[in-house]
């Protein structure tokens, strides 16, 4: 159980981190160095930063930076404003 639980945590910290595969950077991971004790891991964070430093392809947009736009969390109007056609598309641009 307390495999599971340290490779769940693992999968998490990836995913938080930015990673764009996740089975290719645990690949390069020394899980023997990472411990997990009361639901934090200790050794993977500088494994990870060490990692991005020399292979920063490897990384993407972390999930906290993602931006959808509009003001989904503000409870407001979700469409942003756009044009009903393309005559109207172009005019907006060009005033």
């Amino acid at each position: 159980m307390a495999a599971v639980k340290k490779n769940s945590l693992i999968d998490i910290a990836l995913s938080k981190a930015g990673a764009k595969n996740e089975k290719m950077l645990r690949a390069m991971i020394d899980l023997e160095k990472v411990s997990e004790k009361d639901g934090a891991l200790s050794g993977l964070d500088e494994q990870i930063e060490s990692i991005k430093k020399e292979n920063d392809f490897l990384f993407g947009t972390t999930k906290q930076d993602v931006n959808l736009g509009g003001n989904h969390n503000k409870g407001g109007d979700p469409k942003p404003n756009t044009a009903d056609d393309i005559y109207s598309a172009g005019n907006d641009f060009y005033k």
